[in-house]
């Protein structure tokens, strides 16, 4: 197998990246607090449960929901950032972020089979997970082959875990993002794990502060690892970055200041992935992906052993 790395130019991956689009039936529901009678629901996972198309999320002054969040075989859409359940009933959210706090395992898992799925988050900070043999990565995991994923203005940090765990899915879009601080024990991808899957990342984005740690024992069960800081990269991944802005709550853009405990301290890839670092416009149908304006930012990233910023390695 082959990997390979792509840096600037323009490479049409992701043309099998949808919008849903509905005709105006939508069951949206709204979670909020028990003292506000407008919420249809004050728990979220128990509107997931519900079976509804949208699920709208309240924002009390940073209330945090602490809730291990689990969807199986389900087309959903997360919003967070609304003031009241009288906003979100009015889909009016105010762009505010929703906290929420994982006990004792995944924050967020998006389980589903081989069959269609559409998966939507936006206004939303995970953090706080935990990852374990149960549970994989700390703030967010999905899988599923035929899944097709939005995440917009997210925030994944402070997880003991991988950020996000993406595995066996279709496509993964993930727009003005922030992960962040996350600290994987096991030793295989600090901020994002891609395994067969495809992943843009586009917007004002950053990818910070995460790390791969080595030779560390997880629930009595010795773990070697430490590779890819930022990201890490396997079984035919592709993962593309689309130079942007700076992400409004830390100033930056880029794959900065992450580290590994071995190799690729910014980015590892290997067994046929494909790695895309396009600072470059592309228009894929009526989505703009990228800028011209803005290089890629693939700095201060350190590792143990070889790359600190990019490790590739796979042969034919």
């Amino acid at each position: 197998m082959k990997t390979n790395v792509i840096i600037a130019g323009v490479c049409l991956l992701f043309t099998n990246i949808v919008t849903a689009e509905t005709d105006g039936t939508i069951d949206a529901v709204s979670v909020g607090l028990i003292s506000d009678a407008n919420c249809t629901y004050h728990n979220i996972q128990n509107a997931i449960n519900g079976g509804h198309d949208e699920i709208r999320i309240v924002d009390y002054n940073n209330r945090t929901f602490d809730e291990n969040l689990e969807i199986t075989n389900q087309s959903v859409e997360l919003k967070g950032g609304f003031a009241n359940c009288n906003a979100a009933n009015n889909d009016n959210p105010l762009r505010l972020l929703t906290f929420i706090e994982g006990v004792n395992g995944t924050v967020l898992k998006v389980e589903n089979d081989n069959n269609s799925y559409t998966f939507k988050m936006s206004n939303i900070v995970l953090f706080g997970g935990t990852e374990n043999m149960f549970t994989p990565g700390g703030g967010f995991f999905i899988t599923g082959s035929d899944t097709q994923a939005t995440l917009e203005n997210i925030t994944i940090s402070d997880n003991d875990g991988t950020g996000a765990i993406i595995t066996d899915a279709a496509s993964v879009l993930m727009k003005n993002i922030n992960i962040k601080n996350n600290v994987n024990q096991t030793g295989e991808g600090g901020g994002i794990y891609c395994e067969s899957s495809n992943v843009v990342v586009t917007g004002a984005s950053v990818i910070t502060g995460n790390q791969a740690t080595e030779n560390n024992t997880l629930q009595g069960i010795p773990a070697v690892g430490g590779r890819g800081g930022g990201v890490f990269a396997t079984d035919a991944c592709r993962f593309t970055y689309y130079s942007g802005p700076a992400h409004t709550n830390t100033g930056t853009s880029g794959i900065i200041s992450n580290t590994a405990a071995s190799d690729g301290g910014g980015i590892f890839a290997e067994t046929g992935s494909k790695i895309n670092l396009l600072g470059t416009e592309v228009q894929i149908g009526s989505e703009t992906f990228g800028s011209g304006q803005y290089p890629i930012n693939v700095v201060n990233n350190t590792s143990g052993g070889y790359g600190g910023g990019i490790y590739l390695t796979g042969a034919n």
